[in-house]
């Protein structure tokens, strides 16, 4: 590892730090880290580290899930350009998503990661260099696995089902997938982050979620005959992909249902089943939860009050905003606010 540690930390946002590959970096924060005491912790491999250095603020909780697989969420505040390369062998799953900040997915390509991305690995591996920019923070959570993993849970064909819904968000060669997460599946990252949970009813609540996602994700890959037609033709998916903006510009008086297909025109029973198979939920539902999302981004982002965040998401109840929000992200409004600013100090130099 090229190291700053010995520098004074004043200078530390000046060099770049970079580890051999992932796996170095994950063994220098269990080895160099300090252990927190969580009520949390689901068995003796789970548990959560923090570690300080001149380099970065980390913090790493880890929970080993089922048949092998494991979530690892990570919350980096870096002060000097740290540099993780990459190399994964063929014959596993795993999938990273950005719930915050940005970091770059391949030092070479360029390829910026936003928050909503999700990075998919290809069954034929992947390669490249992660680069995290010192003074930007980020939290990611990630999922990985042995690749039996999809036929424990699918059968034989478990496998070629994840390469054909790979293929169908979109080919990189043997780079990285990077799709832009559909609502539906950031949400339940973004519960995953917020799950207060006792151990046991953490570790089947993150379990769920997950299977929340691969199924998301799989479903992308099924032919159209089985996953209920396109929706229409090119005319009407066009029109059907223009309704969330639509919602969200009248935010606080939404059309109906038949206002928005006379609007479109577009048969409404068409337009709500093309809907939901192109963003995976219901018209109202996914809107609802463009609301929410956004609610979130405000809760951290501005001081506003929880008042005027619901009513400028569309709630002119903020007790109604209160409970859509918590059986969403699963804890309130304030506590979300308070949980999430205070994991984003970033250390004083």
């Amino acid at each position: 590892m090229e190291a700053c540690m010995g520098k004074p930390m004043m200078i530390a946002r000046s060099c770049s730090v970079t580890f051999r590959d992932h796996i170095e970096f994950f063994e220098a924060i269990h080895e160099t880290g300090r252990p927190v005491n969580v009520s949390g912790a689901g068995g003796p491999e789970d548990g959560l580290v923090s570690l300080s250095a001149p380099f970065a603020e980390i913090l790493l909780e880890t929970h080993s899930l089922f048949r092998g697989a494991s979530l690892n969420i990570l919350e980096i505040s870096p002060r000097a350009d740290i540099v993780i390369p990459y190399d994964f062998g063929g014959g596993a799953l795993g999938m990273d998503y950005l719930a915050d900040g940005s970091y770059l997915l391949d030092e070479s390509s360029g390829r910026m990661v936003s928050p909503g991305d999700l990075f998919l690995m290809p069954p034929s591996g992947c390669r490249g260099s992660m680069v995290f920019r010192g003074g930007r923070p980020s939290r990611t959570i990630a999922f990985g696995g042995p690749g039996r993993i999809l036929s424990d849970l699918l059968g034989e064909d478990g496998g070629k089902l994840w390469a054909e819904a790979l293929r169908a968000g979109g080919e990189y060669g043997r780079g990285p997938h990077l799709l832009r997460a559909p609502q539906c599946m950031a949400g339940s990252f973004l519960q995953m982050l917020n799950c207060d949970y006792p151990a046991r009813a953490r570790r089947l609540f993150l379990e769920g979620k997950l299977m929340e996602v691969l199924s998301r994700i799989l479903a992308r890959g099924l032919p159209a005959e089985e996953n209920g037609g396109n929706g229409g033709d090119a005319f009407e998916l066009e029109r059907i992909r223009m309704i969330p903006g639509i919602l969200m510009e009248r935010i606080n008086n939404p059309p109906s249902i038949s206002e928005l297909a006379h609007e479109l025109s577009v048969n409404s029973t068409t337009m709500k089943k093309g809907f939901k198979n192109i963003f995976g939920e219901p018209i109202y539902t996914h809107h609802r939860n463009l609301c929410l999302s956004l609610a979130a981004t405000l809760l951290l982002e501005t001081d506003k009050s929880v008042f005027e965040i619901a009513s400028d998401v569309g709630y002119s109840n903020s007790g109604n905003f209160g409970s859509a929000f918590k059986r969403r992200y699963g804890v309130s409004p304030v506590r979300y606010r308070r949980n999430g600013r205070s994991a984003w100090p970033l250390p004083e130099p």
